[in-house]
């Protein structure tokens, strides 16, 4: 096997570029062998297995291809704070790119057709992406190139798209050959194009993909695209499939089984010859608070993220369950088996105040969630102390004649809380409204109630009432992650900051502890009704009621949640 590195005149800029990038790479490998970078487990096979390759006689490495990738790389311009300047590849880049362009069948193609590169936020990958993408549009021999970055919705691909562009237009080189359009990037000379694509496959299957890249697959909920365009490239003599991604919330998504079936690959317990692995994360003994590892997680600390910034958003971030689990998760790239109690009750019991009628009738906000009229419906109001400023809540559980859901799935009869009046029970065997409005009207006497926020399931009769008879603002609320997240997140911070008095009520104390969460694919949560462990509507309430306090107040932290809701109402 051919496995010459003869190196280019060091006369010219670009081959002082190139030079130092095939060292660098080089360099990357031998630091990971020798532990002078701390490296995963998974990182460390990746380079044991381009070792053992080298003794392999069917495939080469062919530097001269590596060579003029860097070239390419030289003639790129990317942000670098307020101005646009070269591209310099970090060492863990530069190896990347010389494994998956280096490596040829002795007889044949490009070896690896498909690569995947899994490492935490902040490392760079938007702007290695891209480069890679437009390497292949124009500089890999390649006619009629079509060249995808695929996003998971239509906001992240317009962004791909912008950045695309603005890296063309501030690089000389790029800017003279390539022809900028408003949805596409030309190559009039090989007629070649780049576009960025949103996930929808059916409109997407006759494409001829040279070259594809799949980012955040962690959030794609099927194969189904990511299938589409690798059918795609069956044609081509050279593609690339590159997915790119953190890690996630959800095993169940197939991005989860494509790290298990890379880890068996890098292991050798099954063979993948035409896929690249590199997997940036820590091992599984590793403990989170151990910062000397957290560079296995995050190749370019240093470069694109620095270690003390990381250090002040885990000690921020530890303060709460679920920024604690999204930095584990996205900075640390790690999925988690099974995360915490979203508010734990030794939390919970620090807030479990006894909360005054107010004398003062201040201004307060109002939640109604009743997604069944045959089980448990609440009502909540919050409000702010105007002599302390802590947050208060006041909530009332009403429930119907219902014997069948009076023993609740753990054992627990609502009869004892219903004798106390913790729950109000209605004669009638469904939710009666106009107990709800009654209990809506005594509520407006003592706070001033501005907004009230409801799920629309079941409410079209109460909001009317409450709208037409007490003449307060009655809004939907979007039952989303999108619109949950900020007001969940808010209240999480309002316990730990230990702020809010949730009053003695035991029924809110125990719907706190059923509670499941829903995290999407960008970290936005959600209260699970479907999957919690019994009902929830109090927290749910509660939720819908600080969002309309946050939409109302003057909390600076709060404008982007305004701007969220009033962009979605003028949609």
């Amino acid at each position: 096997m051919n496995t010459s590195t003869r190196k280019p005149k060091q006369s010219d800029p670009i081959s002082r570029y190139i030079s130092a990038s095939m060292n660098a790479a080089e360099t990357y490998k031998s630091d990971i062998e020798t532990g002078k970078i701390t490296a995963s487990k998974w990182i460390k096979l990746a380079v044991q297995r381009s070792r053992t390759d080298q003794t392999r006689t069917d495939i080469e490495y062919r530097p001269e291809a590596v060579a003029r990738v860097f070239k390419f790389f030289s003639f790129l311009r990317i942000k670098n704070g307020q101005k646009y300047s070269p591209f310099i590849l970090s060492p863990y880049q530069a190896w990347i790119l010389s494994e998956i362009f280096g490596w040829y069948y002795t007889v044949g193609p490009r070896r690896y057709r498909y690569a995947l590169l899994h490492t935490a936020r902040k490392s760079g990958k938007t702007v290695f992406n891209v480069a890679i993408e437009l390497y292949m549009l124009i500089y890999d021999g390649e006619a009629d190139t079509e060249a995808y970055l695929c996003a998971t919705t239509r906001e992240q691909a317009g962004q791909g798209l912008r950045y695309t562009k603005n890296i063309v237009k501030n690089s000389p080189a790029m800017k003279s050959r390539l022809k900028v359009q408003q949805f596409q990037i030309v190559y009039p000379k090989r007629s070649g194009l780049l576009k960025v694509l949103a996930n929808k496959p059916e409109a997407n299957d006759s494409l001829n993909p040279y070259v594809f890249i799949i980012d955040e697959m962690h959030a794609h909920k099927t194969l189904d695209f990511y299938n589409v365009m690798k059918s795609g490239t069956m044609s081509r003599t050279n593609p690339l499939g590159l997915i790119t991604s953190t890690a996630g919330f959800n095993k169940d998504y197939p991005y989860f089984l494509m790290l298990e079936t890379a880890k068996q690959v890098l292991e050798g317990t099954i063979d993948d010859d035409i896929t690249f692995y590199a997997l940036y994360t820590l091992d599984d003994e590793d403990e989170v608070e151990d910062m000397s590892t957290w560079v296995k997680a995050n190749p370019n600390i240093g470069v694109t993220i620095r270690l003390d910034a990381l250090q002040k958003e885990w000690e921020k971030a530890k303060l709460t369950i679920t920024e604690k689990n999204n930095f584990i998760t996205k900075n640390l790239n790690r999925y988690l088996d099974n995360q915490d109690q979203w508010i734990p009750d030794e939390t919970y019991v620090t807030a479990f105040n006894e909360v005054t009628i107010p004398t003062n009738r201040p201004a307060g906000y109002l939640a109604i969630d009743m997604s069944t009229i045959r089980d448990l419906a609440a009502i909540t109001a919050v409000w702010t102390d105007t002599d302390t400023g802590r947050m208060k809540q006041y909530t009332e559980f009403h429930f119907p004649q219902n014997e069948t859901k009076r023993i609740r799935n753990n054992g627990i009869d609502l009869r004892a809380w219903i004798e106390k009046s913790h729950i109000i029970e209605h004669p009638t065997e469904r939710i009666d409204q106009n107990i709800m409005f009654e209990s809506i009207a005594r509520i407006h006497q003592w706070l001033d109630i501005q907004q009230c926020n409801y799920d629309e399931w079941n409410t079209a009769f109460i909001t009317h009432e409450i709208e037409t008879k007490l003449y307060i603002n009655c809004k939907p609320f979007r039952q989303t992650p999108t619109w949950f997240s900020f007001p969940l997140k808010f209240i999480e911070g309002m316990f730990f900051e230990r702020n809010i008095d949730m009053g003695t009520n035991p029924v809110m104390r125990w719907m706190f502890r059923n509670i499941v969460l829903y995290k999407d694919g960008n970290g936005n949560i959600k209260i699970m009704k479907n999957k919690s462990l019994d009902s929830v509507d109090g927290p749910v309430a509660f939720a819908m009621a600080v969002a309309a306090y946050l939409e109302n107040s003057h909390d600076v932290t709060a404008e982007f949640f305004k701007s969220l809701i009033t962009k979605k109402e003028e949609n």
